[in-house]
């Protein structure tokens, strides 16, 4: 039938009805092609968003494993180590290298200028700092196990000695600390002329 109600031999019904079928299959078509893209979009999102993201690596596990046990004993309360890109939002970006204890307290922190550790050499990132963000869990055996922000921009190997020197340095600076006495000073509130009087006697 059509829209007049006029009734249509089979080969008028079907030549009505090709345009509406064909409008539907490519309606269709459409729909399945456009629900494709979106998953693609979704799963490159979800790609890229884990490669930001920190990830285990048994590989560098054993690596900073070496490196922790070979500077024993360490802090006793030692429990995290952090190791964090920092400055990248135009400031002169530095490695930062905490230390925490059980109860999630850092109780040691020291930094290192990145252009002075290590940069990214080529590319279109060449000369800006590694992203390292890096959580690393650390047994009374001195076993460390850690996520790891990936950074396709510098070799793993290289990233792994650079991971490795930074939490050596920091080690060793704790160390160090950790031997030197600060003497006691004096407390109080102090003038304007006692702490000038304080320096001349030092000074002469």
């Amino acid at each position: 039938m059509s829209d007049t109600r006029v009734p249509m031999t089979p080969a008028e019904a079907r030549e009505y009805e090709a345009p509406i079928r064909r409008q539907l299959w490519l309606g269709l078509a459409g729909f399945v092609a456009l629900v494709v893209v979106l998953i693609i979009i979704g799963m490159e999102t979800r790609y890229r968003t884990a490669l930001g993201e920190p990830q285990p690596s048994v590989a560098l596990d054993a690596g900073l494993s070496q490196v922790v046990q070979d500077l024993a004993p360490l802090p006793d309360r030692l429990r995290r180590i952090n190791v964090h890109t920092e400055g990248e939002d135009g400031a002169q970006p530095f490695y930062q290298v905490s230390m925490v204890d059980p109860e999630g307290r850092t109780f040691y922190q020291v930094a290192f200028q990145a252009d002075t550790i290590e940069v990214v050499r080529g590319g279109t990132r060449d000369g800006t700092p590694i992203n390292f963000e890096v959580d690393l869990e650390v047994d009374e055996a001195g076993r460390v196990s850690g996520g790891y922000r990936q950074d396709r921009a510098i070799h793993a190997e290289r990233y792994q000695a650079v991971l490795s020197s930074l939490v050596r340095q920091a080690l060793v600076a704790h160390q160090t600390f950790s031997v030197m006495t600060i003497p006691p000073v004096p407390e109080g509130e102090w003038t304007r002329e006692e702490l000038n009087r304080s320096w001349d006697r030092i000074i002469d």
